[in-house]
């Protein structure tokens, strides 16, 4: 992780191995995780400004199809069907959601999943 994203990767560090995710990759823009349910989360750093960066969970159903939710917009589609979205943007706050919401994210996607699609058809 090139120095400019060494914070970032330090706090996912500390964080994620708390909610069962191992660092499985890390190069000069990005950092994966591997979960033991087989769920990714992926850091990734913008290249030419330094202070964007993406947060990603990764994963693929049963019937082998990848589902890929942007954390800022699965936070919005939490919203849409009545959970709580997270208040703080930093990466801190966004580990902090992520873990209070731990079981409904990864073992009810599919209670999500309609709501993210419609948020994420919009944007795009």
């Amino acid at each position: 992780m090139i120095p400019a994203y060494q914070e970032h990767l330090k706090l996912l560090l500390e964080r994620l191995p708390k909610l069962g995710f191992q660092l499985t990759k890390d190069n000069d823009y990005t950092a994966e995780f591997l979960g033991n349910d087989g769920w990714k989360i992926i850091f990734e750093g913008e290249r030419y400004n330094h202070s964007l960066y993406g947060l990603w969970l990764v994963h693929t159903d049963s019937e082998g199809h990848t589902h890929e939710y942007v954390l800022w917009l699965l936070s919005r589609a939490f919203q849409k069907i009545g959970y709580e979205g997270y208040s703080d943007a930093t990466l801190d706050g966004r580990l902090d959601w992520l873990e209070e919401n731990t079981d409904k994210i990864f073992t009810s996607y599919r209670i999500y999943g309609q709501a993210y699609n419609e948020l994420n058809k919009v944007k795009n």
